[in-house]
């Protein structure tokens, strides 16, 4: 698969680096530059696991015309390329936590392809967002229920990435440890 080449070339230890520099970059200097008094953890819904219509209209009505404005530039300038990068960092950690393992080829790609599945549904969520941002207070339930959906997907695909890498970090371990 051209995809799974492309991504083992890349995948070296100095583009892990920057990758996990960038993640913490974003983490700890851009998501709390954009974030205010109003827009913080408890109110933005991409930390929520799923949301009603009833919760996205309290959220957003709870912000100023100057927090949603800054909310939607946030979601599209830094966590909509953030997902992007993030999908191919995990990959890369896959990918190196996987070297010298014997598996078959299926297993291997869906390993490596599993972060991507949450910078999908990240995306998806991340429109979403975008789109109740622009038309508060007239959404549409059945895109909440939808985008809702994604974003139970990006966390239950982000959970089972980090058991992925948590049980390939550990099976390493005890292989060294073993001599």
């Amino acid at each position: 698969m051209p995809f799974i080449r492309f991504l083992q070339k890349k995948s070296t230890p100095l583009s892990i680096g920057i990758g996990l520099l960038f993640i913490l970059f974003v983490n700890w200097v851009a998501f709390p530059y954009f974030s205010s008094e109003t827009v913080n953890v408890h109110t933005i819904l991409d930390l929520h696991f799923g949301f009603s219509p009833k919760e996205v209209l309290k959220i957003l009505s709870l912000f100023r015309d100057e927090d949603r404005k800054q909310y939607f530039i946030s979601t599209l300038f830094v966590d909509t390329p953030y997902a992007l990068v993030y999908g191919f960092v995990y990959a890369f950690i896959v990918i190196a936590l996987l070297k010298q393992q014997k598996m078959n080829r299926f297993l291997y790609s869906t390993l490596v392809i599993l972060p991507f599945f949450i910078s999908f549904f990240d995306l998806v969520e991340n429109m979403g967002i975008l789109y109740f941002i622009e038309n508060i207070p007239r959404l549409n339930t059945n895109l909440i229920k939808i985008f809702s959906l994604s974003n139970q997907l990006k966390w239950v695909f982000a959970g089972i990435t980090f058991l992925v890498i948590l049980y390939l970090v550990a099976h390493r371990l005890i292989k060294k440890l073993r001599g």
